[in-house]
C-alpha cells in the first residue's frame, strides 16, 4: 500500500496561489562566446541566450532593425528603444551608430546583427538609462576584440555593482558571445559599459528585458525541505488515484484525471514552462557509449548524477552513466537508468527507484539522482521534482578500477550492456549532494566550472569528432565508441 507521500504525487492539486518551484532569488549570470563564429554558427552563444530566456517571465527583446542605418564613424549618439510593458530606454554614447548589413554572409569589420540585417556598432563607453527599474537584462555581442568589457549598473540611489565579462583573450575577430544577468536584489535602472579604450569597439544586438519567475514557497509541511509535497499539504486527505495517473476527489466531486508529473507542474505553475536543452546533444543508437577512463575522483561515496535524456524507447533498460564493472557488486560504484517509466540508481549493492514517474518516448525530461553517504538516503526528481526517495543501508562501494561509461552499463565483457537509445545532453556528475533548489534553479543553465562539487561535466556543444569534452576543468575527456552511425551529433532541439 502507498503512504501518504506516495498517493500526494499522484493528485492532481488545485491551489489559489500558484508558484515556481524555486525557492533561491540570488543573482544569476548567463554568459558563453563562440569564438571566431564569423555569422556562422554560435551554439553557445544561443543555448546561453536561451538559458536566460526560459528563466524570465514576460520577456520583451529590442533589436535594431526599426532604426535608419547610419553613415558616419564616429558620433555622439542619444537613441530611444522601446520595451513594451518595461518602458523606455535611452542608449547614449560615442558610437559609430546602426549599422545595415545586407548580405547575411558578410560583417562590417567583423562586427555583424544577431537578429535582421541592423546592430549598434559601439566605438566607446557608452550608457543605457531605463526609465522603470529593471532586474533582468541580456545582450549579444559580435567582435569584442577587446581586453575586458565592464558593466556597471546603478539604481535610483546612486548604489552600483560592477561585472566583468570574461571573454577568451586574446580572441578572433567575428567572435560572438551573450551575457545576461538576473538580479532581484539589486533593481536598476542605468548600465554603463566600459570599454578600456576608445577605439575598441563592438556590435550590440537583441537586448532583453524580463522578470524573473517566481520563486517564493514555503516549507509548509514542516519537514526541512521544499518539495512538491510542500505545494497545497492542505489537499492531502481528499484523493482518489488509479493505477493509469491520478483523479483528486474534492468533497466527493471528481476534478479530472491528469498524470502525476503534470499535476505537479500544474499546481507549481510551470505546466506551460517545459526548456529543453539547447545546442547539441549526444545522439545514442543502443551499440555505441562514451567511455571515461578511470580516475579515483569520480569513485564517489556522496553524489549527484543529473542529466538532459530524450530517451526513444523508455521501457528498456537505458544507462545514463555509470561507474565501475557493473556486473559484480563490489566493484561497482553506481549506475543511473531508466528502467520501465521510472528512474532507477544501483548503489551499495542494491537497486533503488523513483516511487512514480512518468517517462514517455521523443520529449525531454531532466532527471537527477543523489546518494548521501553520511544519511544513507537516496532521491530521485524528474524535470527538477522530487519524485522519490529511498534509504540504502549498506555503505556504497568506492573502490574501483573500471572506467566510467556514458550510455552504457559498465561490463568488463560486453560493449551492448543496457546500451542507451536516445540522447542525452547536459550530463553532470557531482561530489555532493545537490539541494532540491539546486537542482531545480540549475537545470536549465550552464554551470561554470567553478561550481562547488563539479567533478564532471559534459555538454556536447561543440557538436562534431570522436571526443566529449569535460567543462569541469578536471579534464575527464571521453572517447565515443561504437558510435559510427549517422547524426551521432544532433541538434536539441530537432525531433
Amino acid at each position: 500500500m502507498m503512504n501518504q507521500r506516495v498517493l500526494t504525487l499522484l493528485v492532481m492539486v488545485v491551489c489559489h496561489i500558484v508558484f515556481l518551484v524555486n525557492a533561491s532569488c540570488e543573482s544569476i549570470i548567463y554568459f558563453d562566446e563562440d569564438l571566431n563564429a564569423q555569422r556562422k554558427d554560435y551554439p553557445k552563444s544561443i543555448a546561453a541566450s536561451k538559458d536566460f530566456i526560459n528563466n524570465l517571465s514576460n520577456k520583451s527583446i529590442a533589436s535594431f532593425e526599426n532604426f535608419e542605418c547610419s553613415k558616419s564613424d564616429y558620433q555622439d549618439i542619444s537613441i530611444s528603444i522601446n520595451f513594451g510593458n518595461y518602458g523606455n530606454a535611452t542608449l547614449q554614447g560615442i558610437a559609430s551608430g546602426i549599422k545595415c548589413i545586407e548580405d547575411s554572409s558578410q560583417t562590417f569589420n567583423g562586427a555583424y546583427p544577431i537578429t535582421g540585417n541592423k546592430f549598434f556598432l559601439n566605438k566607446a563607453t557608452c550608457h543605457l538609462n531605463f526609465e522603470n527599474e529593471q532586474t533582468a537584462f541580456g545582450f549579444f555581442t559580435t567582435d569584442f576584440q577587446i581586453r575586458v568589457l565592464k558593466l556597471v549598473f546603478e539604481d535610483n540611489s546612486g548604489n552600483s555593482k560592477t561585472y566583468e565579462m570574461p571573454f577568451t583573450i586574446p580572441v578572433d575577430g567575428g567572435s560572438v558571445a551573450f551575457w545576461g544577468i538576473i538580479d532581484t536584489e539589486f533593481p536598476f535602472n542605468k548600465i554603463t559599459f566600459v570599454l578600456p579604450d576608445q577605439g575598441d569597439g563592438f556590435g550590440f544586438d537583441d537586448f532583453i528585458l524580463g522578470t524573473k519567475r517566481n520563486c517564493n514557497i514555503a516549507d509548509s509541511d514542516n519537514d526541512g525541505v521544499i518539495d512538491v509535497f510542500d505545494i497545497c499539504p492542505e489537499t492531502k486527505n481528499d484523493l482518489y488515484t488509479d493505477k493509469y495517473g491520478c483523479t483528486m476527489i474534492d468533497n466527493s466531486e471528481k476534478i479530472g484525471v491528469i498524470d502525476a508529473i503534470k499535476a505537479l507542474k500544474v499546481a507549481a505553475g510551470i505546466d506551460n514552462f517545459s526548456p529543453v536543452p539547447s545546442g547539441f546533444a549526444l545522439n545514442f543508437n543502443k551499440t555505441g557509449y562514451v567511455k571515461v577512463a578511470h580516475n579515483d575522483d569520480l569513485n564517489l561515496s556522496t553524489f549527484t548524477l543529473e542529466a538532459w535524456v530524450k530517451p526513444n524507447s523508455p521501457f528498456n533498460n537505458l544507462t545514463i552513466v555509470s561507474k565501475g564493472n557493473g556486473n559484480t557488486h563490489e566493484n561497482t560504484i553506481y549506475i543511473f537508468q531508466i528502467q520501465g517509466d521510472k528512474l532507477c540508481l544501483h548503489v551499495a549493492g542494491s537497486w533503488h527507484y523513483s516511487e512514480i514517474t512518468s517517462i514517455n518516448t521523443d520529449r525531454w525530461y531532466h532527471v537527477a539522482t543523489s546518494f548521501d553517504d553520511s544519511t544513507n538516503q537516496i532521491k530521485f526528481y524528474l524535470d527538477g521534482l522530487l519524485v522519490g526517495t529511498n534509504i540504502e543501508d549498506n555503505p556504497p562501494y568506492t573502490s574501483d578500477t573500471h572506467e566510467m561509461f556514458i550510455g552504457k552499463q559498465g561490463y568488463a565483457t560486453r560493449d551492448d550492456c543496457n546500451t542507451f537509445d536516445g540522447k542525452i545532453d547536459e550530463l553532470r556528475v557531482w561530489s555532493i549532494v545537490r539541494t532540491d533548489q539546486q537542482i531545480m534553479k540549475d537545470k536549465n543553465i550552464n554551470i561554470h566550472e567553478s561550481t562547488n562539487g563539479l567533478q564532471a561535466y559534459y555538454r556536447f556543444d561543440h557538436g562534431s569528432g570522436l571526443t566529449a569534452y569535460d567543462y569541469s576543468g578536471n579534464n575527464y575527456h571521453g572517447t565515443l565508441t561504437n558510435m559510427n552511425h549517422t547524426y551521432i551529433w544532433a541538434n536539441s532541439n530537432e525531433e
